[in-house]
């Protein structure tokens, strides 16, 4: 009579076996859902340059873009902290309350995040009834996450042209 089975050897071979690839599998993993929040992230604030450019030419209005933590005022220069769209009547690049429009309010990012923009751009993107940036010179914002120094590609940059339109 014959008994049928796995031997002892047998699972333990198939349980490190199993154990490698999940070893190998969970930092790649890991990898592609960061690289994947990155993308979105920033697909959402491009989404943002263009609503405002759209809102501008549309209305022929000068809109902007500014860092805000409380999604009423231009508050900080930290975008990660949350931005808010606005109509900019008196091209003061701040919101002087219900005198001006709101269009968008977007909440803070996740803690790992920052999302930054060049000097020319820190604390406001203005664009004009045209659907130009209001500055006339090109910039550019970088999202970035903080949390994961082992992975290699872990920032993207938006490139903000004089036309108004954005490169990632």
């Amino acid at each position: 009579m014959r008994i049928s089975g796995l031997s002892i050897t047998e699972i333990v071979v198939v349980l490190a076996i199993s154990a490698l690839l999940i070893a190998v599998a969970v930092p790649s993993y890991r990898a592609l859902t960061i690289s994947n929040q990155l993308s979105s992230t920033i697909n959402l604030f491009v989404a943002t340059l263009a609503l405002a450019r759209t809102q501008a030419v549309n209305n022929t209005q000068r809109v902007a873009i500014c860092a805000s933590s409380n999604g009423q005022q231009c508050n900080t220069e930290q975008y990660e902290q949350g931005w808010i769209v606005f109509v900019d009547h008196n091209q003061n690049n701040s919101r002087e309350g219900f005198a001006e429009t709101l269009i968008w309010v977007q909440e803070a990012l996740p803690a790992a995040f920052s999302l930054r923009a060049t000097a020319a751009y820190k604390s406001v993107v203005a664009m004009t009834p045209s659907g130009r940036l209001a500055r006339g010179i090109s910039g550019n914002i970088t999202l970035c996450f903080e949390r994961e120094p082992s992975i290699i590609r872990v920032q993207r940059i938006v490139l903000l042209d004089t036309s108004g339109l954005s490169i990632i």
